[in-house]
C-alpha cells in the first residue's frame, strides 16, 4: 500500500493536553488533559452510581468503562462529577521535566488509539516532542511504539519545527508558550538549532497559580479549572501596562453555582508576569521579549533580519489578546533600527504544532524520513537521535 494511503495518526502529548488526530486533518479529533487515574469502580461495576444516571442506550459503552483500570483525560472529571465518593489521585506522565512515567504514558497512548478507533499496527506514527527532550525519554517513546504498539513507522518532530511547517515558514523563532515552560526556539530551513534555545520555566500553570492566590484573598476558593476559565476569559495583555493598569474595568465571571465574581487589576496583571517576571516575585526568569532577543543574538549575524521577521507565537498562552501586538512592542524596542520586526499569532496557534505534523504526515515526499521497522530493529532506539532532529 502507498504511503499516502495509509493513516498516519499524529500525537502531541503535552505537560497539559493530549492531542491526537489523523494526518491531513485540520484540527486533531482527540484534545483533553493529560492525566490518568485509576477507576475506583474497576473490578465493581454493579450499582453505580454512574449506571444508574445512564439510559439502556448508553449501558454498553458504561460497561467498557467501568471494567477499565484507569480513566483518562476528561473521564477523570466527569467521574468526579458523577460520583460523590471524593477526589481521584490523579497522575501525570511528566515527572521532573526530564523523566516519564512509561507506564502512565503507555495508558494514555493506548486510550488515545482506542478514541481515534485506530489500529496501530497499521498507522505510521508522527511523534511531536519538545526540543531538548532528553534522549532516553525519545528513545523510550519509539521504543514503546515499534516493541507495544506494533507501529510500522515513525517520525518524532519538534514542536517549533511543526508550528513552522504549520505557518508555511521553514525559517524563523518560534516563542512556545506551554503549560509548564516557555520555550524560545531558533529554527533554519527546517532544523531547530540547539545552542541557541532558550527556556524559560514559567508557563501557563504558574499564570494559574498566581492568580488563584490573588482570588483567595479576596475569599473565593476556586478549583484549578475555574481559574482556567477564568483567565482564558477575561484577562489580556496591555500594550502599555502603566497607562493600562490606571484605566482597566472591572470584569466579572460567573461560577457553577451561580455566585459572581468581579476581578479588575487581576486582568492586566496575570499575563504581564511574562513581561515582567517580578510581578511573581522571581528574580530568576527574564521577560519573554529579553529572552527572544537573547535567543537571536545566538544565531549567526548574517541571518538576524530572518529571525526577527519571523518571530511565531505558539502554545496555549500565547491566546491572550494582545499578546502579538505587545511582544512586537518590546521586539521593535530592543531590535536594531535596521530590522524589521514581525510577530505572528495565528488563530489556531494553541494547535499549530499538531497542524504542523499533520501537514507533514500528509505529504508523500515525508515517507523518507520515517523510520520503519526494519531500521528499527537492525540499529535500535538510538536511530531516532539521527534520523529526527
Amino acid at each position: 500500500m502507498a504511503f499516502e494511503d495509509l493513516t498516519t495518526i499524529v500525537l502531541d502529548v503535552g505537560s497539559f493536553r493530549v492531542r491526537a488526530g489523523i494526518a491531513g486533518d485540520d484540527e486533531p479529533k482527540i484534545n483533553i488533559p493529560t492525566l490518568a487515574s485509576r477507576n475506583p469502580k474497576f473490578k465493581s461495576t454493579k450499582s453505580t452510581n454512574l449506571e444508574s444516571k445512564l439510559t439502556n442506550n448508553e449501558q454498553d459503552d458504561a460497561d467498557t468503562y467501568l471494567k477499565r483500570e484507569y480513566l483518562i483525560g476528561s473521564e477523570i472529571i466527569d467521574y468526579e462529577i458523577m460520583n460523590n465518593d471524593g477526589k481521584l489521585e490523579i497522575t501525570s506522565p511528566f515527572g521532573d521535566g526530564k523523566e516519564i512515567n512509561v507506564d502512565v504514558m503507555e495508558r494514555i497512548w493506548r486510550f488515545t488509539f482506542e478514541q481515534l478507533k485506530v489500529e496501530p499496527e497499521e498507522c505510521p506514527l508522527v511523534m511531536i516532542e519538545h526540543a531538548l527532550t532528553e534522549k532516553r525519554v525519545r528513545e523510550t517513546k519509539m521504543q514503546i511504539m515499534f516493541e507495544s504498539f506494533g507501529i510500522p513507522m515513525y517520525y518524532s518532530g519538534y514542536d517549533s519545527v511543526m508550528s513552522m511547517y504549520a505557518s508555511g515558514r521553514v525559517t524563523g523563532i518560534t516563542v512556545n508558550m506551554g503549560y509548564e515552560e516557555t520555550q524560545i526556539v531558533p529554527v533554519f530551513e527546517g532544523f531547530a538549532l540547539p545552542h541557541a534555545i532558550m527556556t524559560m520555566n514559567f508557563g501557563g500553570r504558574q499564570l494559574t497559580e498566581y492568580l488563584a492566590q490573588k482570588l483567595k484573598l479576596d475569599g473565593h476558593n476556586l478549583t484549578n479549572d475555574q481559574v482556567s476559565q477564568l483567565k482564558e476569559k477575561l484577562c489580556r495583555v496591555a500594550e502599555d501596562y502603566d497607562e493600562e493598569l490606571r484605566t482597566i474595568d472591572s470584569a466579572s465571571f460567573e461560577l457553577p453555582d451561580g455566585n459572581v465574581i468581579q476581578i479588575k487589576n487581576e486582568r492586566l496583571t496575570c499575563p504581564e508576569i511574562y513581561f515582567n517576571p517580578q510581578i511573581f516575585q522571581s528574580q530568576e526568569i527574564g521577560p519573554i521579549h529579553l529572552q527572544t532577543y537573547s535567543s537571536i543574538q545566538k544565531c549567526d549575524i548574517d541571518g538576524r533580519r530572518f529571525w526577527y521577521s519571523n518571530i511565531l507565537l505558539t502554545g496555549a498562552s500565547s491566546c491572550f489578546p494582545k499578546m502579538t501586538e505587545r511582544l512586537t512592542k518590546e521586539m521593535v524596542f530592543l531590535s536594531p533600527s535596521s530590522m524589521k520586526v514581525k510577530v505572528i499569532g495565528a488563530p489556531e496557534r494553541n494547535i499549530q504544532a499538531w497542524l504542523g505534523g499533520s501537514i507533514l504526515g500528509s505529504i508523500s515526499a515525508s515517507q523518507t524520513m520515517f523510520i520503519t521497522r526494519e531500521e528499527y530493529e537492525e540499529v535500535g532506539p538510538v536511530l531516532v537521535h539521527r534520523r529526527c532532529f
